[in-house]
C-alpha cells in the first residue's frame, strides 16, 4: 500500500497550530504562569494543571483532526479539491480567530 504525501495545506495548518502552541507556552511562562492567556476555557484548565498536559492535548487534537482529513482524502472518500478547500477554510478561520482572540484577551 502506497501512502501519498500530505497536502501542503495540511502542513500549513499543522504549522499554525504548533506556532499557536509555542506562543501560548511562551506567554504562559512570560506572564508568571497565568493560564488566562489562553482564550479557550478547556485549554485554560489543562494549562493550569500542567503545561505538558496542555501541549500533549493540543498536539493530539491537531494531529487527530488532520489525520482523519488526510485518511478520507487518501482513501478516496473525499475528493482532493474538497479537502483542500476545507483545509484552506480551516487555515483562514484559525488565523482569524487567533488574531481576534489574542486581541480580546490582551486588549479588552
Amino acid at each position: 500500500m502506497r501512502i501519498s504525501k500530505l497536502l501542503r495545506e495540511t502542513w500549513i495548518l499543522f504549522s499554525i497550530g504548533m506556532t499557536d502552541l509555542v506562543l501560548t507556552l511562551i506567554l504562559f511562562y512570560a506572564y508568571g504562569s497565568d493560564p488566562f492567556i489562553e482564550a479557550s476555557s478547556v485549554a485554560r484548565q489543562l494549562l493550569a494543571k500542567s503545561p505538558f498536559l496542555f501541549a500533549g492535548a493540543k498536539i493530539f487534537g491537531l494531529i487527530l483532526c488532520l489525520a482523519v482529513i488526510e485518511f478520507f482524502r487518501q482513501k478516496g472518500l473525499a475528493k482532493e479539491q474538497v479537502v483542500k478547500r476545507y483545509l484552506r477554510i480551516g487555515i483562514i478561520a484559525y488565523l482569524f480567530l487567533y488574531v481576534v482572540l489574542v486581541l480580546k484577551v490582551n486588549l479588552f
